[in-house]
């Protein structure tokens, strides 16, 4: 039976964690900029037509 572990997470652990959070958020407002570029094109190529 493994012993469970301590509640406190090391400090290593928890800058890893907080850079995946911010590479996370990232990914998303890029993500979120290119796909809201990409309607505007589309939106702006229909209304010059």
């Amino acid at each position: 039976m493994k012993r469970r572990r301590p509640a406190f997470t090391t400090k290593a652990a928890r800058a890893r964690r907080n850079l995946w959070m911010r590479v996370g958020v990232w990914v998303f407002i890029i993500f979120f900029a290119l796909s809201v570029a990409g309607g505007l094109i589309v939106v702006g190529r229909i209304g010059a037509r």
